[in-house]
């Protein structure tokens, strides 16, 4: 939903020209500089999104070489949303740029930034049970934003996830069986992810 006219004072009949101001945008896409994997199994989406009305934008699939797309013409952020695939940053709605003025420009190119982020999860200090009949699910959340990284499980003894760069919380959820029973416990705050590294999970149980 897109103003394009603010503050129209309607007392009377009549005639309203409404002007649509926009732009034909052609937006391309990389992954730490060099072009996302062509493949249907790879996939997120971009979009514009305005940060003070809320109005998106589809714009197009990570897999595309480029995309145009007409825009009325105001100020976004740049917003990737992952669908699947292990190639590519698994962030559900993470804001890649911001503030992008599209008013005049033509080209938006759009590189996502990444790092590998290798998670491992204790208990106690202790390895988890690994047993189909006690589980739970570790994410990564942006406390500003609210997106958010799937990472793994406890039976996993150590999992690989590609992230773009911020802060995050890593979030604890309960989904069965003999351990911590807490659906949305942040276990580690803050954790300033802006390169590859390990990420050493310990939850604290009682």
């Amino acid at each position: 939903d897109a103003i394009v006219m603010s503050g129209v004072d309607i007392n009377s009949s009549q005639a309203l020209a409404i002007n649509v101001p926009a732009v034909s945008l052609r937006s391309t896409y990389s992954l730490n500089g060099e072009p996302f994997p062509v493949s249907q199994y790879e996939r997120a989406f971009f979009s514009l999104r305005n940060p003070e009305s809320d109005d998106t934008v589809e714009l197009g699939w990570c897999y595309d070489q480029y995309h145009s797309t007409m825009v009325v013409s105001g100020v976004y952020d740049v917003v990737y949303a992952y669908t699947q695939g292990a190639a590519i940053p698994q962030n559900q709605d993470a804001v890649v740029m911001s503030d992008v003025d599209i008013s005049s420009r033509r080209g938006l190119p759009i590189d996502v930034p990444a790092v590998t982020v290798t998670s491992s999860y204790n208990l106690n200090g202790e390895s988890f049970p690994v047993s189909i009949y006690d589980k739970a699910f570790f994410s990564l959340r942006n406390p500003d934003s609210g997106d958010t990284v799937e990472l793994g499980d406890s039976n996993d003894q150590s999992h690989s996830t590609l992230v773009i760069p911020g802060v995050y919380d890593v979030v604890y959820a309960h989904v069965q069986g003999f351990v911590p029973q807490n659906r949305g416990a942040v276990v580690m705050s803050d954790v300033d992810i802006s390169s590859s590294q390990a990420l050493a999970v310990d939850v604290p149980a009682v």
